[in-house]
């Protein structure tokens, strides 16, 4: 399949990705130093994240800052025409929705893309972070794979920097997502115990809202680490269960941020809420957006 800033082409519908970090616009219109002059305003002045110009519609990320910055963008129900012509848009929560994920570098104006109608009248919701770079970990190795040899082989969608969504946080930077049918059985990858179990929402989809509501759960493993599963449709476990690798621990779902149903595993050094994830090897193999994966089988 086709791979474009660590994530699979096709994993994410009515989601357009771009890092403006690396040299040319892409997809976007322009990629230009930013300068407040431009925007009419004066050194010092308060910068707007994003702009709507209301006379030809042009949406433009603005990174007044020194750091690098992670924009999500979700607009409802217009079109928006890129250098390459109309962005894509699936349905969410019963309308029509475009959403945009793109790495502006510090000191940077982004051009986007066109939007459609009135500018006063757009229905957009932002969320913008500063870019926290991934701490250097060493990579755990797990002999257990987290989905059942059943239904398998599995597309790894997304894996470390992926541009969708991992790429912003250091807690994120080194998750791997792999594509599978919601109620797919997600496995225990080590010896450990039931941390932390969230199932408490029921639904998702592309719009940045869902960046901010998932269910998980979290394994606390034998080697110290904390193995986390994300988007899960359910638990097979409560807090304080014992599970052995191999073990049902719940079943995969489609639940926050999700364009397409998908296991999403991150491990992490501690419980804390930031703590930096670690890279992730199983067996001999380190997870690649758009490599192929058997999965576990027990042995009799």
């Amino acid at each position: 399949p086709k791979v474009s800033d660590g994530v699979v082409a096709d994993a994410a519908p009515g989601v357009a990705w771009l890092d403006a970090r690396t040299p040319g616009a892409g997809w976007a219109l322009s990629v230009e130093p930013f300068d407040e002059s431009d925007f009419g305003l004066e050194e010092g002045d308060a910068v707007p994240d994003l702009n709507i110009d209301q006379e030809d519609g042009i949406l433009s990320l603005l990174n007044s800052s020194q750091r690098a910055r992670a924009y999500h963008v979700s607009i409802y129900d217009r079109t928006l025409t890129a250098s390459h012509g109309t962005l894509t848009s699936c349905p969410c929560r019963g309308r029509r929705c475009t959403t945009l994920s793109v790495a502006v570098p510090p000191r940077t104006s982004v051009d986007v893309c066109e939007v459609e109608g009135d500018a006063l009248t757009v229905d957009l919701a932002s969320d913008v972070v500063d870019i926290v770079e991934p701490t250097e970990l060493e990579a755990r190795t797990y002999d257990v794979f987290p989905l059942p040899s059943e239904g398998g082989p599995w597309l790894c969608t997304q894996a470390s920097g992926g541009l969708l969504s991992h790429y912003a946080h250091a807690s994120t930077y080194h998750a791997v997502d792999f594509r599978c049918p919601e109620g797919t059985p997600c496995l225990a990858i080590a010896d450990g115990v039931i941390h932390a179990v969230d199932v408490a929402n029921e639904d998702g989809g592309i719009h940045v809202s869902e960046l901010f509501r998932w269910n998980a759960v979290t394994v606390q493993l034998d080697d110290g680490f904390f193995a986390e599963y994300v988007h899960i449709r359910s638990s097979a476990c409560k807090v304080g269960d014992r599970v052995r690798k191999g073990d049902i621990i719940g079943a995969t779902g489609a639940v926050g941020f999700c364009p397409e149903p998908h296991l999403h595993l991150e491990v992490h050094a501690s419980a804390a809420k930031d703590a930096p994830s670690v890279p992730l090897r199983f067996g001999d193999r380190v997870p690649r957006a758009g490599e192929w994966w058997d999965g576990y089988a027990a042995s009799s």
